[in-house]
């Protein structure tokens, strides 16, 4: 399954553990990750959180499960639990009991939760900007330029000039990283897709003009190629790329699954006590 960062979040995380608790009870082993484009190549600010769940035919889980099981950690990740000769459900709370926060990576079993945070994967391509992906200007069709009407509302913009989640920040009405009608420029990263096709691609300045980013350009920020969806109206596609997942990741994930694709850190045994 995926969803939005934010699940991890509301109501202090009780919708993402009620969420967990259902499908743990299920016997399924349930693991999380935040993962993100970047890590793909894919120059856009979207962390989305993944779930798996593996159906088990044992109730003893052990820190080998989760060696076998995982498709989500890798050789890099710095993950602190027991060694093999501790049954991992020693260290696993209830989940509709915890008051700590989710973070970015755990595992969940039989009403029980083990969370901890872990970096972002490391790059799997070389990282992009916006700037890489954007089709030559000489072959943009002028349906893409702004509107005389926008053009008049960025005469009203205050001067930004930062970053904000990778996501460069030209100009906006009242002049903070991410208030009014924001103008960002292409040497960072894009902001997030979405379906609301409405708010979101008008907000580019490429080179000395500006304008909303093609229908293509968005194709290319989800890892789509150039042709996906042109059977749609170009007004239609921008909602349907917003809304899609990106291939990359689930391919990922996908290749991972009944791979041996980590090992436990042997150290760590009193870190990883005292944190809990």
């Amino acid at each position: 399954m995926e969803n939005v960062k934010r699940l991890l979040t509301m109501e202090n995380g009780y919708h993402f553990r009620l969420i967990l608790n259902a499908l743990s009870e299920l016997n399924y082993f349930i693991e999380w990750r935040i993962i993100s484009p970047l890590s793909f190549g894919i120059p856009q600010n979207r962390d989305r959180i993944f779930i798996f769940g593996t159906k088990l035919t044992s109730t003893d889980i052990t820190p080998n499960t989760l060696e076998k099981l995982s498709v989500f950690l890798t050789k890099e990740d710095n993950i602190l639990l027991p060694n093999n000769e501790v049954s991992l459900v020693k260290y696993m709370l209830p989940i509709m009991t915890m008051k700590r926060k989710n973070d970015s990576w755990g595992i969940a079993y039989k009403n029980q939760m083990f969370t901890q945070n872990t970096s972002l994967l490391p790059d799997m391509k070389p990282r992009k900007r916006l700037q890489d992906i954007l089709q030559d200007e000489s072959i943009v069709d002028t349906q893409f330029d702004f509107t005389v009407d926008t053009l008049e509302r960025i005469k009203q913009s205050k001067p930004v000039n930062r970053y904000c989640n990778g996501v460069e920040i030209l100009y906006n009405q009242d002049g903070g990283a991410r208030l009014g009608y924001t103008i960002f420029g292409t040497n960072g990263i894009a902001s997030t897709l979405t379906a609301s096709t409405s708010r979101h691609y008008e907000r580019y300045q490429v080179g000395d003009k500006f304008r909303r980013l093609t229908n293509i350009e968005y194709a290319r920020l989800m890892g789509f190629p150039d042709d996906w969806c042109q059977v749609a109206r170009i007004y239609d596609q921008y909602a349907l790329f917003g809304n899609a997942i990106v291939p990359a990741c689930v391919e990922w994930v996908c290749k991972r699954i009944g791979q041996t694709n980590f090992e436990l850190s042997k150290s760590g045994w009193q870190q990883l006590t005292l944190a809990i």
